[in-house]
């Protein structure tokens, strides 16, 4: 992770179509992680460092679950300290049963999330997800549970206000998207552009649901600059019109990173 987070293993969900990479990401090392050099929020809480691969499947059941398969009933799979259910009828491939192997193996153990651009297939632990900046955290507890409490984000799926807040605002690093905008980079630059300014929009909508107008503005406008999606400024526009003429001055973008 650009020398910041060594530790972190990335799997990627398309290579894991891959025996190879199923391979790879099996007999990759576990990297130091060093909480002096990181920022404010990993130099927090204690850190474990793994003594285990992130999945243990052998060559032989890469290969096995190459194909693929379809299940004809409904399967429970552990993961971790919780279960699954996994319904009739789905079809399993590589990809599939490398992720759910990952999840075994680690849930509980070393935190797991999923990207926010990865997708919406979490193999029923929607339940069990809260968003935490660019990611989807997977906790072993269900988030609407009295343990873990969190605002329900646009998705659907839980949001954590607080975290989310100090990645976007004060960890992650935006270079010139601020003062330049999105629309002169290429299509794959806009694409992560827009993933950027996500976290913004969950924090604005879950602002306003508090009503704490101020924050909701806020979070609007520095979704507005790194968005290039049209139909997002729009309606971040047309939001940030409802609010208006409720009354509420809005702040100006207090600049950032």
């Amino acid at each position: 992770m650009e020398g910041i987070r060594r530790d972190v293993t990335v799997v990627c969900i398309a290579l894991s179509h891959t025996t190879w990479y199923a391979r790879q990401v099996r007999d990759n090392p576990v990297r130091p992680f060093d909480p002096s050099t990181a920022p404010a929020i990993w130099q927090e809480g204690q850190w474990e460092v793994p003594t285990w691969p992130v999945h243990t499947m052998t060559d032989a059941e890469i290969a096995a679950a190459a194909p693929g398969m379809f299940l004809e009933r409904e399967v429970e799979i552990p993961l971790g300290p919780i279960r699954t259910l996994v319904p009739a009828r789905t079809p399993l491939y590589l990809a599939d049963v490398t992720l759910l192997r990952v999840l075994q193996q680690n849930l509980g153990r070393r935190p797991v999330a999923w990207s926010i651009t990865a997708g919406t297939n979490f193999y029923g632990l929607n339940r069990n997800l809260a968003q935490q900046g660019l990611v989807r955290r997977v906790r072993p507890v269900l988030v609407d549970s009295t343990s873990m409490t969190l605002p329900v984000g646009l998705q659907g799926i839980a949001l954590d206000p607080a975290i989310t807040e100090r990645l976007a605002w004060d960890t992650y690093r935006y270079g010139e998207l601020l003062s330049l905008g999105p629309f002169g980079l290429d299509p794959t630059g806009q694409s992560f552009a827009a993933s950027l300014a996500e976290p913004f929009v969950q924090l604005a909508f879950a602002y306003q649901d508090d009503g704490n107008i101020p924050e909701t503005f806020k979070n609007l406008d520095r979704a507005s600059r790194l968005s290039p999606n049209p139909a997002l400024r729009t309606a971040l526009e047309e939001m940030r019109m409802e609010l208006l003429q409720g009354g509420d001055p809005p702040p100006a973008d207090s600049g950032g990173n």
